[in-house]
């Protein structure tokens, strides 16, 4: 008992597993993001916690495309080469989870659920519900 306390106290009591939140939040630290791609990414992530088809992604894929898209959507480069040579995540490895990530953001306003859509459509949130979004996944470099 007394080493698990040890053990424990030693990684500050965090033993969880990262999550698609945690890996999106590092890349836009990493990157330097505004608020605005922020909460992009943010309620990308939330949109897939609804969806549990999202459970076939790897956390660091799905954090990795929702840090992509916002960027797309806000303007930012979508996938910078430092972030890409830091993670070994490539575009290609993300497409899949971009194409559905993209999907759910064009039908988070028809959803039975609302209120995900509706918390990114206020202003505290920057209003990134109402982005108008490119119909498909333009090419990403």
């Amino acid at each position: 008992l007394r080493m698990e306390r040890v053990v424990l106290s030693a990684v500050n009591l965090d033993v969880s597993a990262p999550t698609s939140n945690w890996f999106g939040l590092r890349l836009t630290r990493m990157a330097h993001s505004d608020k605005h791609t922020i909460s992009a990414m943010n309620y990308l992530l939330e949109l897939a916690l609804l969806d549990y088809t999202y459970l076939k992604y790897r956390a660091s894929v799905l954090g990795a495309a929702a840090f992509c898209l916002a960027n797309i959507l806000t303007g930012p480069t979508p996938w910078p080469t430092a972030i890409e040579e830091d993670t070994g995540i490539t575009v290609a490895d993300m497409i899949d989870v971009l194409e559905h990530l993209l999907r759910s953001f064009h039908d988070a306003s028809k959803m039975t659920h609302k209120a995900i859509y509706e918390k990114y459509c206020d202003e505290k949130f920057h209003s990134v519900a109402l982005i108008v979004a490119p119909k498909s996944l333009p090419a990403v470099r």
